[in-house]
């Protein structure tokens, strides 16, 4: 008798997908896209590949893709791929997939769901700028808002520009222990930037509370250099 070892050839996979650089980045002005292929076999490598942007997660399982779709790109390229001639809204959720042709023709699945949520641009911020009589403040001031809602919600995503820095607390606590004198230093005189946050878990049915701690960070540093280093009395929206 002989023996033989018939191992089949086994399709390659798209995996670590990100946007941004990042995974499911929530507050992407400009997206772009970034994956790696999974494949052991020897010379395996890219020919082409095909993007899918869509609404929802629904759609996408469905093979809709009513945002954009790439068609099939011949290219090897897998870093910062900029989606063309499509312009997303500012605030939502988007899912997207991507699959791609090997060397050997083999066809691989299409990858796992990843999304990101956009951010927001000048036209799209609606709350107006909330400060205190500083003078008055022989700490950091504490702003706060209760408010009531009549289910769990489906999504709950916090915009947050403070100038000079802020910590957001939800129901009590400090929402993300990591960051320090956030948001960055800029020129102030020019543009500020805002940070987002994903608060969907920590809210619950009924009362629930949202509360920003405002500071001078690099905004308001009189203290140490003068009134010329002061832009203005913090505040935040």
């Amino acid at each position: 008798s002989f023996g033989y070892n018939i191992e089949l050839q086994k399709l390659g996979e798209v995996v670590d997908l990100r946007c941004r650089s990042m995974v499911n980045p929530i507050g992407i002005i400009s997206p772009d896209f970034s994956w790696q292929l999974k494949d052991p076999s020897i010379g395996a490598c890219q020919k082409s590949y095909e993007i899918q942007i869509a609404s929802s997660l629904q759609k996408l399982d469905n093979n809709i893709a009513d945002i954009w779709k790439s068609g099939v790109c011949i290219s090897s390229s897998q870093l910062h791929i900029i989606p063309s001639r499509v312009s997303f809204k500012d605030g939502i959720k988007y899912w997207w997939r991507v699959r791609v042709r090997e060397g050997n023709r083999k066809l691989t699945n299409w990858s796992k769901p990843s999304f990101f949520i956009t951010g927001l641009t000048n036209s799209s911020w609606k709350a107006k700028w909330i400060s205190v009589d500083w003078n008055s403040c022989k700490s950091l001031p504490y702003l706060r808002k209760q408010f009531t809602i009549n289910e769990k919600p489906i999504s709950a995503i916090v915009y947050l520009c403070a100038l000079g820095c802020g910590d957001l607390f939800v129901n009590g606590n400090l929402n993300d222990e990591t960051r320090v004198l956030d948001p960055a230093q800029t020129n102030y005189e020019q543009y500020a930037l805002y940070t987002t946050f994903d608060i969907t878990s920590k809210l619950s049915k009924g009362d629930n509370c949202i509360g920003v701690m405002i500071g001078d960070g690099w905004y308001h540093q009189n203290k140490v250099w003068g009134t010329w280093a002061a832009y203005g009395n913090p505040k935040m929206r």
